[in-house]
Order: structure tokens, then C-alpha cells, then sequence
């Protein structure tokens, strides 16, 4: 019996070494993923503020985008702000030590995405390429201004766990303007597609993988049991 006993606490002592160490690995890749995301968003960041000031865009763009300017720098403008903030929205550390400051980055981005949805959903009607291309682009604005809305609503109504849902698929259509970014090279020089081609594809691949995978990872979390979701962490607005 003893020695039975001695077994079970052994195989137990093992069993959470082995727990343990898979929440390391997890903490580890998380971190990893979040600091990789976060350099590529600022990168981001200090290119559209690049393109913003110079006008260096791709050159089939740049007439439709000179005729459209006030459309344009409001969609790059907040998109600089959403992107900039949005990110650290969701790292749980700093929400925990600045509840405060967190309401008040979330009230920036919030501001930021609808500055820079409206101008997007503005620019999507008139963007290069075919029906494709528009579409692609202004059903992306129309979804992050639609989630960016949602998450903003659920907190205001006290559900915080819906707010962290809406604002995992709000965030993950922000990084949109970073996918985007390794999409095209990848079609043009990979892919070796003429731009007209890559570009419609882009509309769609710069999201759609994106919220795909928010969606699955919202699917994973937990969800509180009864009517009002349960409350899971400080409020943004």
C-alpha cells in the first residue's frame, strides 16, 4: 500500500513538472509573438507616417491617392494612432498595473479607428484595381469599425468578456495594415504575380487570416456560464 502510494505521488510530482514546464513554453512563445507583433506594428507605424509625409506610394497608386488626399491621411492618421495602441491593449500585464490608463489608450483608439475606418471605408469605393479590390477593402473598414463598436458597447454595458472577444477580432483586422505589408512582396516577388493581380488578392488576404484565426482563438476561451457575460479584467472606455 505504501509503496503504491509512493508510485502515485511520484507519477503526480512528474505530471506537474511536466504541466509546469508546457505554461513556460506557452509564456515563452506568447511573448515571443506579442514583442514580434508589436516591432512589425511599429515598423508599420513609422512607414505609413514615412508615406504619409513623402507621398511615396507604388506608383500605380498614386493617382487615385493624390486626387483623394483629405480621404487618405485620415485613414493613415488613425490608422497610426489604432495601430500604435491597440496591440497593447490586449497584453494582460499592463492591464492589470494601468487599469486607468488603459480606458483612456482604448478611448485613443477608439477615436483612431474611427477616423481611420471612415477614411478607409472613403478610400475602399475608389481603390485601384477592379469590384475585387473595393469590395475586399470596404468590407475590412466596415468590419473594424463594426467591431471597434461592438467591443466599445459591450464595455459600456459591463460585459467584459464579450468587450475581449470584440476586441481580439477589432485587433486583429487593425493588423490588417501589417499583413497587408508581407502579403504584397510575398505575391510580387514569390508569387511573381503582375501587381494587378496581387493587389485584389491582397484586399482579402491582408484580414480574412487574421479574423480567422482571432475567431478560433475567441472559440478557446472560456465562456461564462449564465445571461451577462462575467467580468474578466478592467474596461476599456
Amino acid at each position: 500500500m505504501h509503496a503504491n502510494t509512493h508510485e502515485t505521488r511520484r507519477l503526480d510530482a512528474g505530471e506537474e513538472r511536466r504541466r509546469r514546464r508546457w505554461q513556460m513554453i506557452r509564456r515563452l512563445l506568447q511573448t515571443v509573438g506579442w514583442g514580434v507583433m508589436l516591432l512589425l506594428a511599429l515598423v508599420v507605424v513609422a512607414y505609413a507616417g514615412f508615406v504619409l509625409v513623402t507621398g511615396a506610394f507604388p506608383a500605380p497608386l498614386r493617382p487615385a491617392l493624390a486626387v483623394h488626399h483629405v480621404a487618405l491621411s485620415a485613414h493613415i492618421v488613425g490608422g497610426i494612432v489604432a495601430l500604435a495602441i491597440a496591440p497593447l491593449q490586449l497584453v494582460p500585464r499592463l492591464r492589470r498595473r494601468g487599469a486607468a490608463a488603459h480606458r483612456w489608450l482604448g478611448r485613443a483608439a477608439m477615436l483612431g479607428m474611427l477616423v481611420g475606418g471612415l477614411g478607409g471605408l472613403a478610400m475602399a469605393a475608389v481603390a485601384y484595381g477592379n469590384l475585387v479590390s473595393r469590395l475586399g477593402f470596404g468590407t475590412m473598414a466596415l468590419g473594424w469599425l463594426t467591431t471597434a463598436w461592438l467591443g466599445y458597447w459591450a464595455i459600456r454595458t459591463k460585459q467584459v468578456a464579450a468587450h475581449r472577444r470584440w476586441m481580439l477580432r477589432n485587433i486583429a483586422l487593425t493588423l490588417a495594415a501589417v499583413t497587408l505589408r508581407l502579403w504584397l512582396p510575398l505575391l510580387l516577388k514569390v508569387g511573381h504575380l503582375p501587381f494587378d493581380t496581387a493587389y485584389p488578392l491582397v484586399a482579402w488576404l491582408c484580414w480574412v487570416p487574421n479574423l480567422l484565426i482571432a475567431e478560433a482563438l475567441v472559440q478557446r476561451w472560456p465562456r461564462p456560464s449564465g445571461g451577462r457575460l462575467a467580468h474578466s479584467g478592467p474596461a476599456t472606455t
